[in-house]
């Protein structure tokens, strides 16, 4: 619902008003916010303001509500700040995933303040109190490359190496750093995207952003900016107090902050600094966190005025109180008849009732009970498309804005979706290669792999993977017949014996193989004609009844189990018996797909 569709009163209101001037100036206490219209007021100040904005929540879960809301508020940017889930003792097993969020953040607000383009941050308060890498070090670890710049490529990589990527022989995943004569394929750490530098000589004649899976070039760039930090030097951040920086220092100048039910936020804190010793940690107090946050605009967000005033953000008299008098829509509770009764009572007050439905599916369904129920009321009641995590009643723009979760009461279950990065190419194993590895050419047998050489072939310089086999001989392999290789895999030989180059043993294990392979597949083969001849049960395909159901699910599906619906659907519709086996870990889907 874009903010144009908001009650035209809204830009009017004397809270709004007062709550825009107040952080324009000092502080403000925002009585009275209830539900999601919290985030409402906090995106309708940074929209009238244009300054960025810092909203402090108590847990993830209550920061993806947040999410949820200004998205359906139609936030422009919005950046979820994650927080740590081990201790500062625990370094090593810190999620590769929650260092690549944090520091994009970081790079986000960067970028945002440079700009001067507003930006919305989410973030847990124990977020707030873990320490990161400091703006001048980040600053430092950004390596912004344009076509023209003069560099040498080794030293370019040199670089990169010593930042921790690995040097491959092709790029498919982030880390990873590979050349081939004069073009450069790099995928820091910390980027979203890997970029392939073309030099003529050592200078940059193009920068192109590429596909990790078909390693095709894609969109040409003006600029690309590689974030050469190492995942060592972020972890250290976390671990050393007289280094430790947090969100705060990074936000730009004119950043206001919001704090979202504080007193469960204090609780939440309280509870985390328990699990450790200040004194002897990178953490930050409670106390010493918020302090760091005292030179912004600052709105502390309570639904009631009985709850317990946080005084870790000063004193309550030096702030500007703003009664936004809006109600909770908790009489919904109960049966969905009961929740359409107390819908029909805020239209019989005057109030105008949107429902926002998170899809298509869901705003029929609730188009269709509306209808069942007689009278005019489907037409009376707006549905909208959107996600609203709590719903409330704003008397003074005689307004109910309801999540048609609170009508059907089916909590709508979030799953937060990471960036995935896109498999790699099948010879992703060789590029995990490490120096005396072992490794079996189709040719040739088992070798050991003793690194990347640089050799002349035809007035050409090439890579070559140099394999030693049995009596000390070598033989290079060139990258365009990589396709040769594969990691060795054997049994339980620790140290299996090289093979002769030219020799005969080798073909005679490849026959022995290959007529225990014709054994085993024609034995699967057997099994398999078996059951294509066996009668099975044959579903029909699906009507728009199941696509109905399938539409209100609550949980948000992963491509993963997208794809293995789709299969296990196809199956099913065969008149042959089912031969597929779904795998996953524990808590990752299956009973859903099923």
């Amino acid at each position: 619902m874009p903010l144009y569709d908001f009650p035209k009163e809204l830009a009017t209101l004397p809270a709004i008003q007062t709550l825009v001037e107040g952080l324009q100036s000092g502080r403000v206490l925002a009585e009275g916010l209830w539900g999601s219209s919290a985030a409402l007021a906090a995106l309708e100040f940074s929209n009238r303001t244009g300054r960025s904005l810092l909203i402090l929540v108590p847990d993830p879960e209550v920061a993806d509500e947040v999410e949820d809301d200004l998205t359906t508020w139609k936030a422009n940017t919005i950046l979820h700040y994650p927080a740590w889930d081990v201790l500062p003792s625990e370094t090593e097993h810190v999620d590769l995933e929650t260092l690549r969020e944090r520091i994009q953040v970081l790079r986000g607000l960067a970028t945002a303040n440079q700009r001067g383009k507003p930006v919305v941050a989410v973030a847990p308060v124990i977020a707030l109190m873990q320490p990161t890498i400091a703006p001048e070090d980040l600053r430092k670890g950004e390596l912004a490359l344009a076509p023209g710049d003069e560099m040498a490529p080794e030293a370019l990589c040199g670089r990169l190496v010593d930042a921790g990527l690995e040097r491959v022989a092709m790029v498919d995943a982030p880390g990873q750093l590979a050349r081939r004569g004069g073009i450069v394929d790099a995928f820091p750490i910390f980027s979203e995207i890997p970029f392939r530098l073309d030099f003529f000589g050592d200078r940059i004649d193009s920068i192109q952003t590429f596909d990790v899976v078909s390693q095709r070039s894609e969109e040409t760039v003006e600029e690309c900016v590689l974030v050469d930090l190492s995942t060592h030097t972020v972890r250290k951040a976390y671990t050393e107090r007289d280094k430790a920086a947090t969100l705060a220092a990074h936000l730009p100048p004119d950043t206001a902050v919001f704090v979202i039910d504080p007193e469960r936020c204090a609780e939440r804190a309280h509870l985390y600094e328990e699990g450790y010793s200040i004194e002897h940690s990178a953490l930050l107090s409670y106390q010493e966190a918020c302090a760091r946050l005292h030179a912004h605009a600052l709105a502390v967000s309570m639904a009631m005025r009985e709850e317990e005033w946080p005084e870790e953000w000063g004193e309550q008299a030096n702030f500007t109180r703003v009664a936004f008098e809006i109600s909770s829509i908790t009489r919904l509770e109960g049966s969905t008849g009961h929740a359409i009764a107390e819908i029909t009572k805020f239209l019989e007050h005057g109030a105008q009732v949107t429902v926002f439905c998170h899809n298509e599916a869901a705003r029929s369904r609730c188009r269709e009970v509306l209808l069942e129920t007689g009278g005019n009321l489907a037409g009376q009641v707006e549905l909208a498309i959107g996600r609203l995590s709590c719903g409330f009643h704003w008397p003074a723009l005689s307004w109910t804005a309801i999540g048609d979760q609170e009508v059907f009461h089916r909590y709508h279950q979030r799953r937060r979706m990471r960036k995935r990065i896109a498999p790699g190419a099948p010879i992703r194993d060789l590029t995990r290669l490490r120096t005396g590895d072992y490794v079996v050419h189709a040719m040739h047998g088992v070798a050991r792999y003793t690194g990347m050489s640089r050799l002349e072939h035809n007035g050409q310089e090439n890579d070559y993977l140099t394999l030693l086999f049995d009596e000390d001989k070598r033989l290079y392999v060139p990258l365009s017949h990589i396709d040769l290789v594969q990691k060795y895999l054997g049994g339980r030989e620790a140290r299996p014996k090289l093979a002769r180059l030219g020799g005969r043993s080798w073909k005679r294990k490849k026959a022995q193989a290959e007529k225990a392979v014709r054994e085993v597949a024609a034995d699967l083969l057997r099994i398999q004609a078996m059951r294509q001849h066996s009668p099975g049960i044959s579903y029909s395909a699906d009507n728009e009844w199941v696509k109905k159901f399938e539409d209100e699910f609550i949980y948000d599906e992963t491509d993963d189990q997208l794809s293995a619906i789709e299969c296990i659907k196809e199956d099913m519709e065969k008149s042959v018996p089912m031969d597929r086996l779904l795998c996953g870990d524990v808590g990752f889907g299956k009973t859903e797909v099923a």
